[in-house]
């Protein structure tokens, strides 16, 4: 007697699953009849073969080598409903003595054409650099490696997507969850993750919604971070109230500025400084009245939303908050000149040269502004009163910076104006010298000062008079 065997069902690839896409496609199942005596003769061609599923049939006949195919079109399997099935294929004998007998075998599946709700990305973390913990939906991360963790049908596969890329497939635990880290995420990239999961059946879910994060590996995406002063010469009616500038600022960096002198005081500090604290570049109105005079330097650390930092440090400049200009050594420079005795080839003592005496004394400025001095005669004591010659001061050496500058002065006075002193007389006369800060320079203030005393005495003899030479303490 001839027997029918169901050999394949095609069914999601022979998977015992009846899909959405199996559906779509349609279904082709195939057997083979057989002889189950074959010395009895009987013929395996030509039997009639019917395969019916959930009310749904389709009919063949058996080829010469006793083989068959049905086909169901995607509109008989839609019909279906969702779980076990079954695939009865039943072989009706013809044209023998066993004409009109039937042989049945069915083969169990299941129909599951139902999609997946779609997975959820539930969290996103980042654990690298100062800035750690889950990155909200459009954040930013400093972390190019992520962590990414979420929700979908349990035993499913999820598959994870950035920018639409597949990067990587995990299967969900029965309670439905999963994790996956997301590797080699680049600096300046904006990644769009979403996630899709797939059932047993093979049907696919529609895509999670999206979870956005930016790469920012940088606190300064050009490289352009920049500090500095706009005056470079700072006094004390300026102090409190001064500018920088500040170039290359991220729009999610925050900074802090700390400007100290080299005199001590302080340091200034401000922080949470961003973009819209400044206008056109310049952060106005520091106060850094509370620093010594010095040296300036400002720094600024700025750190972004990712918890990149960066720095950047300032030019130097000068805070004279107080008499910048300061006399550094008040020198000692004299010289005695004896007249000429009235023996002398040269009788009219009024031919002779005049008399000259020089000094000098240091001064300091730490500002880079120009100088002006002067001189007034404070006393003259003596048999006469008045003074006698003429004093000049000159700038020898300024002082910028750093550097040191050079006063010096000189008395000159005419052999015959001294001649009535008698030995053992004196003239003692008394000016004083004064530098004080160009006010026409840049910075330049006129009340920024120092002076120093110079005394210088005249004493006569029977025959020369001498010059000697003092210099008193300094006067700021």
């Amino acid at each position: 007697m001839a027997t029918v065997g169901i050999t394949g069902t095609g069914v999601g690839g022979d998977d015992g699953y009846l899909s959405s896409a199996d559906v779509m496609a349609g279904l082709t199942l195939s057997g083979i009849s057989t002889n189950d005596f074959p010395n009895s003769g009987e013929s395996i061609v030509g039997h009639t073969v019917e395969v019916t599923v959930g009310g749904v049939s389709a009919s063949t006949t058996t080829d010469s080598s006793g083989n068959w195919t049905v086909t169901f079109t995607p509109a008989q399997l839609a019909t279906l409903p969702q779980g076990l099935a079954t695939f009865t294929a039943e072989i009706t004998i013809n044209g023998t003595a066993n004409n009109g007998e039937t042989d049945t075998q069915s083969v169990g599946f299941t129909v599951d054409t139902a999609a997946p709700a779609a997975p959820s990305i539930v969290s996103v973390t980042d654990d690298a650099g100062t800035v750690t913990g889950p990155v909200a939906d459009g954040g930013v991360s400093d972390d190019t490696s992520l962590a990414l963790a979420g929700t979908a049908e349990a035993n499913s596969t999820v598959e994870i997507f950035n920018n639409g890329t597949s990067i990587g497939t995990v299967t969900a635990d029965g309670s439905g969850d999963w994790a996956i880290t997301a590797s080699g995420l680049s600096n300046g990239t904006t990644n769009v993750f979403t996630a899709v999961a797939t059932d047993a059946a093979g049907n696919a879910s529609p895509a999670s919604a999206s979870h956005t994060v930016t790469t920012d590996t940088t606190a300064d995406v050009g490289n352009d971070l920049a500090v500095s002063f706009v005056d470079m010469n700072i006094d004390h009616t300026e102090a409190e109230s001064i500018s920088v500038n500040i170039a290359g600022l991220d729009s999610d960096a925050t900074g802090v500025l700390t400007i100290t002198s080299s005199g001590g005081g302080g340091p200034f500090t401000q922080s949470g400084i961003g973009v819209g604290d400044l206008t056109a570049g310049v952060l106005s109105g520091i106060d850094i009245s509370g620093l010594a005079d010095g040296a300036l330097t400002a720094t600024f650390d700025v750190t972004d939303t990712a918890g990149n930092t960066a720095s950047a440090s300032g030019n130097s400049a000068i805070l004279d908050a107080e008499n910048p200009v300061i006399i550094a050594d008040t020198g000692s420079t004299g010289r005695v000149i004896t007249e000429r005795s009235d023996l002398s080839p040269l009788a009219d003592e009024n031919a002779e040269p005049d008399v000259t005496v020089t000094g000098t004394f240091d001064f300091t400025d730490l500002d880079t502004d120009s100088h002006l001095v002067g001189a007034t005669n404070d006393s003259a004591t003596g048999p006469s009163g008045a003074f006698i010659g003429t004093f000049v001061p000159s700038l020898t050496s300024p002082a910028t910076g750093a550097a040191t500058g050079v006063v010096t002065w000189d008395l000159t006075v005419a052999e015959g104006d001294i001649d009535f002193l008698k030995e053992g007389e004196s003239i003692t006369q008394t000016y004083t010298v004064t530098v004080f800060e160009d006010p026409s320079s840049s910075g330049g203030d006129l009340s920024n000062s120092a002076s120093q005393q110079v005394t210088i005495t005249l004493t006569g003899s029977n025959d020369a008079t001498e010059i000697g030479v003092a210099t008193g303490a300094q006067t700021v």
